[in-house]
């Protein structure tokens, strides 16, 4: 692509994509101004006369050369990134397109085993039910003929007897719900009645207990007042006597507290004498022996700091050695941790039922290399989704590898979404809605652990997948029952 300079403005002729609609149109030859500062860092020399040419010397014309050149080498610079982000942009658009084509692909064909599942099991179920309801309507259709002539000539007698017996009975409840309403009412009025009568004479009664209750509660105040007053007598006369005895014992009391009183004073200055005595030896004795567990303490006391600088460089030697012995565990455990991640069968196992068709399994996680063992449909397989990885090379470049344990032997499944049930590997226990009246999983319809937010439908399908099989069960009336099983080949 040539460069055209005109003045101080560069000229490039390149491709202009337009997108209209969603349709991307190429328009090409077009002709776009760009500036000299954003083609190229070097500015290029405005267009001279021929008398200007004719006075630079060769150094501005080389000058110009390599101006030209590098302008021209930025411009091819900055087509080929654009055509490189287009390629990029096309490629992984084409990646999108195949992986949501892989995906319906895949939905479909799964939609269709469904399909083709049910519908067996229906044709079973269709022709069994036919072939019995045939000999039934046969064998019903003779017996109905000869039981339909008298079945109609007793029905005629029965409903007659039946109209007569309807209508007396009628009568009768007519007659006896009339002498119910009666007898009630009369009971009724009986009742209320007797409940009057009762009503005033227990409010009589009450009120008669009430008035001699309260004659009785009078004459007990009037004996409690009088007996109050005679014991009050008794109790003053009482204490004026022993108040003149207390009187005298008091005086009695006070003389020979003052003569105990003079001897225990005489007695208490030779006791303190004695005491101050005793004291003083016993001071100087205390004395002595602080001295001397003052010595023994301080000797005691260079001992244990002696034993204690002895037992914290021992602790100190021995927390080293520690250290040292559990840096040297932690770094083992952590190469021993990078060696079990980098295994991608290292992680948590998880015991599933590969529910899809016979597929290839591969010995490496680019899946480059087809084992010799096949992965048969409704079979036991262990996966490890924590090693989930994604092949980067080879013709399966982009899919995820899943590691499996199959028959003693830890190869990689080829997935097409990403997880496990998405790709046919059901863990323990898992099921899931098809529709309304369709449903799959690794659980009996039937086990305590199935659980719906509406109730199941008439005519609902189950698809039951086990190591080894599979089974149909059909619902009706709040029953499953087993339409068809399908057993994998030995």
């Amino acid at each position: 692509m040539k460069n055209k300079i005109l003045g101080n403005k560069l000229f490039k002729s390149v491709k202009v994509l337009i997108a209209v609609a969603g349709v991307s149109v190429i328009m090409t030859s077009a002709v776009i101004p760009i500036s000299t500062a954003s083609a190229n860092t070097n500015k290029v020399p405005p267009v001279h006369t021929a008398s200007n040419w004719r006075a630079n010397n060769q150094k501005t014309v080389d000058n110009n050369m390599r101006s030209q050149a590098a302008a021209k080498k930025a411009a091819a610079k900055k087509a080929a990134a654009k055509k490189a982000a287009a390629k990029k942009a096309a490629a992984k658009k084409a990646a999108a397109k195949k992986a949501a084509a892989k995906k319906a692909a895949a939905k479909k064909a799964a939609a269709k085993k469904a399909a083709a599942k049910k519908a067996a099991a229906k044709k079973a179920a269709a022709k069994k039910a036919a072939a019995k309801k045939a000999a039934a309507k046969k064998a019903a259709a003779k017996k109905a003929a000869a039981k339909k002539a008298a079945a109609k000539k007793a029905a005629a007698k029965k409903a007659a007897a039946k109209k007569a017996a309807a209508k007396k009975a009628a009568a009768k409840k007519a007659a006896a719900k009339k002498a119910a309403a009666k007898k009630a009412a009369a009971k009724k009025a009986a009742a209320k009645k007797a409940a009057a009568k009762k009503a005033a004479a227990k409010k009589a009664a009450a009120k008669k207990a009430a008035a001699k209750k309260a004659a009785a509660k009078k004459a007990a105040a009037k004996k409690a007042a009088a007996n109050k007053a005679a014991a009050d007598k008794a109790a003053a006369d009482k204490a004026a006597a022993d108040k003149a005895a207390a009187d005298k014992a008091a005086a009695d009391k006070a003389a020979a507290d003052k003569a105990a009183a003079d001897q225990a004073a005489a007695d208490k200055a030779a006791a303190d004498k004695a005491a101050a005595d005793k004291a003083s030896a016993d001071k100087a004795a205390a004395d002595k022996a602080a001295a001397d567990k003052a010595a023994a303490d301080q000797a005691a006391a260079d001992k244990a700091a002696a034993d204690k600088a002895a037992a914290d460089k021992a602790a100190a030697d021995k927390a080293a050695t520690d250290k040292a012995a559990a840096d040297k565990a932690a770094a083992d455990k952590a190469a021993a941790d990078k060696a079990a991640a980098d295994t991608p069968f290292a992680g948590k196992a998880v015991h599933t039922i590969y529910t899809g068709d016979i597929t290839y399994l591969y010995t490496t996680k680019e899946l480059t290399t087809i084992a010799t063992t096949t992965l048969q449909g409704d079979t036991s397989v262990i996966a490890y989704p924590d090693g989930i990885t994604t092949a980067l090379t080879g013709k399966n470049a982009g899919d995820p590898a899943i590691p499996v344990t199959y028959k003693g032997q830890n190869l990689y499944f080829k997935g097409t979404f990403e997880g496990l049930t998405s790709n046919g590997l059901y863990p323990d226990g898992y099921y899931y809605a098809l529709g309304e009246t369709a449903f799959s999983g690794v659980v009996k319809p039937t086990d305590p652990s199935v659980k719906l937010d509406v109730p199941f439908l008439n005519g609902s399908t189950w698809f039951y997948s086990f190591d080894g099989g599979s089974t149909i069960y059909s619902y009706q009336n709040n029953v499953w029952t087993v339409a068809a099983t399908f057993l994998n080949a030995q």
